[in-house]
């Protein structure tokens, strides 16, 4: 029986706020991350997989980090995920030395999950969900079978947002937005389309045409190492506190990528651009994407 490559990614929902403010009349949300470990088949001791990135002031979070296990449906290993605040510290948790997180306040857990469960899930096109043992939050697991050089490919992908809508609030104090855009790949069909992240961009202050950072990441992760698999580009406006409003979206593919690239006449050019619409404003103009980078690349190659 072969062994396979399994990429997993996590997201949760529905968390508890277990936050701590220092103000009596101002709230405090918790910014949590997780911590992946597998146990193997025949009860050995663990081994730490490692931990997500903190998602800054969310209940619901969506992690871009993701983890690639071996995967022998013989063996099925088991999975536990423990998801801590980063903003508050429990001097009295007991989890220190399990999990290397120096004490932080846990939010919610899975543990013992058998990873065949999150396979079968998959094979039937579905998103692996299940109630956490905890407090009650939610949990969903995306799973991926890395298929041949899906695994060392790499795109490299820079964006310009053009003529963005200023959504910040009316007021004397109004400014300009702050952008930041998240992309997604379909991950199921099942019961509907259900996306999962695959990457979320820096922010940009006070600005109405941001250029980001371009940035490398794995086809599979994208994708899943096929360049016609819609994705989804979404851009927001951040806002401290974490309620992020959502400018405006579009659905594509990697291919329109770059044939987009390809057709853009630098920076400025909207008639090569994605038009982001919006179901908020759907009869105004959100702003677009220009794409100045959609190449596939080795990883080792210099931006």
């Amino acid at each position: 029986m072969e062994t396979h490559k399994l990429q997993l990614a996590f997201a949760a929902s529905n968390l508890q706020n277990v936050a701590k403010s220092k103000h009596p009349f101002r709230k405090k949300t918790s910014s949590p991350f997780a911590v992946i470990m597998k146990h193997p088949a025949n009860g050995g001791p663990p081994d730490i997989l490692g931990q997500t990135e903190v998602v800054e002031d969310s209940l619901n979070p969506n992690w871009q980090t993701q983890f690639v296990i071996d995967y022998d449906e013989r063996f099925p290993p088991y999975l536990n995920v423990y998801i801590f605040d980063h903003g508050t510290v429990d001097k009295n948790r007991e989890y220190i030395t399990i999990t290397q997180t120096a004490g932080y306040t846990i939010m919610d857990c899975i543990e013992v999950l058998r990873v065949d469960h999150v396979v079968t899930e998959m094979t039937k096109g579905y998103v692996y969900e299940t109630e956490m043992h905890l407090k009650g939050g939610k949990m969903k697991i995306f799973a991926e079978v890395l298929h041949g050089e899906a695994r060392s490919n790499t795109a490299l992908l820079h964006f310009r947002g053009l003529k963005l809508r200023n959504i910040e609030k009316v007021g004397l104090l109004k400014g300009l937005i702050d952008p930041y855009f998240e992309v997604w790949k379909l991950q199921a069909k099942r019961p509907e389309k259900q996306w999962c992240l695959a990457y979320r961009s820096e922010k940009i202050d006070n600005h109405i045409n941001p250029l980001w950072q371009p940035f490398r990441i794995d086809m599979n992760t994208l994708c899943g190492g096929d360049s016609t698999r819609p994705i989804r580009i979404l851009v927001y406006d951040w806002e401290s506190g974490g309620k992020h409003r959502l400018i405006g979206e579009v659905t594509t593919l990697f291919d329109d990528l770059i044939q987009k690239c390809r057709r853009a006449k630098g920076n400025g050019d909207l008639q090569s651009s994605l038009k982001l619409i919006s179901e908020e404003y759907p009869e105004s103009t959100m702003g677009a994407l220009v794409v100045l980078k959609a190449i596939i690349e080795t990883p080792s190659a210099d931006l």
